[in-house]
């Protein structure tokens, strides 16, 4: 006979494989793409101000500061609305055809934001220039195709270090190219068209490169959606058919049938309709609810095929099947059995199903992206997201405060310098520590222990420029370093915080694109979930500025003290990364595994 269970996969850890050689080539060209999306984002920053001047939106100069904070969040903004399309759209079109429309997109915006002669037009051009970039969510979706688990921590560790690499560009192109008939007389005094659009040339520059890495693109980039899991070797949709006598064994009363669709568990009832002859047919009705525990491992019958089917609700069942020849006799009577599957049940039909899968359906990738596992990567994410920005916001802005108002008095070359050091350390932590820290600790541990650093490290900062009013009785060591020294300790002090600061958003930024694409249990909704995630940060980076300046205003004029005076940015970024810990402490541990394989 022929006989079908549904099975629980075991959640086992498998054991560990030597790491598979990363496709250097591949990933090379996506670090094209991902070093020029900085580049896009940080670019305007040095000449905003003067553009938003000389467009005259304003006779009073008070008033530049609100439109030049409506130009700057315009970019975000148009991602934070555009990305979850782009997402879904890459899950149906596939990833290099997104790509290749968001590199071209970046092309021609810049050029047309450079070009402009009014304030609104400079707000639809950026606008449009963050519509059209929905690249990063792509490029995440893609590198998580390109690896494995063995090797995914050394390919995840080369977007943070290409956005590093992106922003420290980014602001060099916008400062030193602007203006270019007063800044660069001896090149470009003469030049109508600069004097015309003084801010057009470090516009044309940033549209070079992504047309340099379009050109790459479409040259070398290898599509990695050619394997859909619902396609054949030829790229065709695959079908099975089977008839015969059905035995529907014991299932458990409540859990996941498959341990990484997690949020899916399966309750209802399957209906089996047999008619003399084998002639037969299979429909499922179920529903969707929350369940906490997964079962370890699951005995099953013998099997001799394995079929993944979904269902119409989006859930994801495995049925496993043994076949014998003597089912398809055709020796069978006509019945209708219900097969409820909350209760342990025993029961004979026969049935004919098709494996035939259908084309990535975007509500059942935006259900999946918004429960379970990837819902709370996703809350993670934007809780980093919203840190990260609240405190690479504030520290120049703290940095250059005066010390009786609880700043460090430092001038911008300062600020820039310090910064800068910071930022190259970043490339070896990248390159060489992640990697060696991920494979002792695990993803979701080094996530963790970057959070939870974050907590200690960022309140430090606040107590910096306490160091040069010391009593030299309380600290003898501060007489003996003398006012010179001292500079010199606290100069050390700080970059050690930086460098920690730096550390923990390699730690937690790495890992969570990592957490984010090993919680997707079907690879078809890869853009999907990484698209909503992004929207989710986008967000955060949106509104993560407002909120720190807002906090740190109130704290200087307020007038309250400890933790409400000039400490509180800094103790409120560290509450916010220890919050991020706790709840990741309610993560699953299985998110250190990828839920879908490479191959399917």
């Amino acid at each position: 006979m022929t006989a079908t269970t549904v099975t629980v996969k075991s959640s086992t850890p498998s054991e560990a494989v030597p790491m598979t050689p990363l496709p250097w080539r591949q990933l090379g060209i996506l670090s094209l793409v991902s070093i020029t999306e900085p580049i896009h984002f940080t670019l305007v920053f040095p000449f905003i101000y003067f553009m938003v001047r000389d467009l005259h939106v304003s006779d009073d100069i008070r008033y530049i500061g609100f439109y030049v904070g409506i130009l700057a969040a315009a970019f975000s903004v148009a991602q934070l609305a555009t990305s979850m399309v782009w997402g879904i759209l890459s899950d149906r079109i596939g990833r290099r055809p997104v790509l290749l429309i968001g590199v071209a997109g970046s092309i021609v915006c810049p050029i047309l934001f450079g070009m402009s002669q009014t304030f609104a037009w400079a707000v639809v051009m950026r606008l449009a220039w963050g519509m059209l970039n929905g690249n990063t969510s792509t490029i995440k979706t893609m590198v998580g195709e390109l690896t494995d688990e063995s090797n995914q921590a050394k390919g995840f560790a080369t977007l943070p270090l290409c956005w590093n690499i992106g922003c420290v560009i980014g602001p060099v192109l916008g400062g030193l190219l602007s203006n270019p008939v007063q800044n660069l007389p001896w090149l470009f005094g003469s030049s109508v068209l600069f004097k015309t659009f003084p801010y057009l040339l470090p516009c044309m520059c940033c549209s070079a490169l992504s047309f340099l890495a379009w050109v790459f693109n479409y040259l070398y980039l290898e599509e990695t959606m050619d394997d859909h899991p619902f396609r054949d070797d030829d790229g065709n949709a695959t079908e099975e058919e089977e008839v015969g006598i059905v035995e529907y064994q014991e299932v458990m009363e409540e859990g996941h049938l498959i341990p990484e669709a997690d949020g899916y568990p399966f309750y209802g009832s399957v209906h089996h309709s047999t008619i003399s002859g084998g002639g037969d047919h299979i429909s499922c009705t179920v529903s969707s609810h929350s369940a906490d525990t997964v079962p370890d491992e699951t005995s099953t019958l013998l099997a001799h095929t394995s079929t993944m089917i979904q269902l119409s609700a989006g859930t994801m069942v495995d049925i496993t099947t043994l076949h014998d020849p003597l089912s398809l006799s055709g020796a069978t009577t006509p019945t209708n059995t219900v097969i409820r599957t909350d209760l342990p049940s025993k029961t004979y039909g026969a049935y004919r199903h098709s494996s035939k899968e259908s084309a990535p359906s975007a509500s059942v990738g935006l259900s999946i992206a918004l429960t379970g596992d990837r819902l709370r990567c996703t809350i993670g994410y934007a809780l980093v997201a919203l840190l990260t920005v609240m405190i690479d916001e504030m520290f120049p802005i703290w940095a250059a405060t005066q010390p009786r108002l609880g700043g460090m008095g430092m001038s911008s070359r300062a600020i820039g310098g310090a910064l800068s050091t910071a930022g190259f350390l970043v490339i070896y932590l990248q390159i060489y520590l992640y990697p060696k820290a991920q494979l002792i600790w695990g993803t979701l541990r080094c996530f963790q222990y970057g959070v939870a650093l974050c907590a200690v490290v960022f309140p430090c900062f606040a107590v910096l420029h306490r160091l040069e009013f010391i009593d030299p009785v309380v600290a003898p060591i501060v007489h003996l370093l003398g006012n010179d020294g001292l500079k010199v300790f606290t100069w050390v002090v700080m970059l050690g915080l930086l460098t920690l600061k730096e550390w923990c958003g390699v730690l937690y930024y790495t890992s969570i694109c990592i957490l984010i694409n090993n919680s997707v249990p079907d690879r078809r909704y890869l853009g999907t979930v990484n698209s909503v995630s992004y929207s989710a940060a986008s967000f955060a980076r949106t509104i993560g500025p407002a909120i720190s300046g807002m906090l740190w205003t109130w704290s200087l004029t307020s007038g309250y003290p400890f933790p409400f005076n000039y400490n509180c940015i800094f103790v409120a970024t560290g509450t916010l990364a220890l919050i991020t810990y706790l709840l990741s402490l309610t993560w699953d541990a299985r998110l250190d595994r990828r839920a879908f394989s490479k191959s399917a």
